[in-house]
């Protein structure tokens, strides 16, 4: 496994991505060859098209990278632009759209894991893009971290907009979140991509771990 120390970091670099790819766990030549689930064991999240990074350092074709919002992944060092005049994130501007329009706008997104784009998204990505497109609040794309947020709750007092972590009923553990609002859950379902269901539907599919409110109102 291939590792750069903190202290080994590039102190000032940062580019752009000339397209949309994956992030990867580790640098790994014969990634573009893999199938779908060889992929996923590899992707962490994506950089979308002329998002901007900052460059940690470069091993064989690879560069180390971390996005905004903290992750730290391998994506090929040709596909950066390194851009001299960058020397920090440049922040986007929230769309501030409303829950309703947002939903709207992604239903039946495909999904794929570590997504962030109309092209394929999955379940962190989607509450982490509803946060900053809807609320104007940046958080973590990991669900775990997610799940570190916010103040715990009962399921019983769930109101618009907390997000419920879960598993899948019978699916080993596997690490699931979803958006409440008006009666319904939206999340990104591995098979149907993003979709609502009503909480007697979506519990009937998942054991729900932990009810966080991020915002309160």
């Amino acid at each position: 496994m291939v590792h750069i120390e903190k202290d080994q970091w590039f102190s000032d670099v940062y580019g752009r991505a000339l397209y949309l790819m994956d992030v990867l766990r580790h640098p790994e030549p014969t990634y573009s060859s893999m199938s779908s689930d060889e992929k996923d064991r590899f992707r962490q999240t994506q950089c979308d098209v002329e998002e901007v990074v900052r460059i940690l350092g470069t091993h064989l074709d690879f560069a180390l990278v971390m996005k905004w919002d903290g992750v730290i992944g391998w994506v090929p060092a040709a596909a950066v632009n390194i851009d001299a005049d960058i020397h920090a994130y440049i922040s986007v501007e929230s769309l501030g759209q409303s829950s309703d329009v947002f939903f709207q706008y992604w239903y039946a997104t495909p999904y794929i894991w570590g997504g962030i784009t109309r092209a394929g998204i999955d379940c962190s990505g989607f509450t982490q893009r509803y946060y900053y497109d809807v609320l104007a609040k940046s958080i973590p794309k990991n669900s775990y971290d997610q799940r570190r947020l916010g103040r715990s709750k009962k399921l019983a007092e769930v109101v618009n907009h907390d997000l419920i972590f879960c598993t899948r009923k019978g699916g080993r553990g596997i690490h699931h979140v979803g958006i409440y609002f008006e009666g319904n859950v939206w999340h990104a379902h591995s098979e149907w991509g993003i979709t609502r269901q009503s909480m007697a539907e979506f519990l009937a599919d998942y054991e729900v771990l932990q009810v966080a409110a991020i915002v309160e109102g």
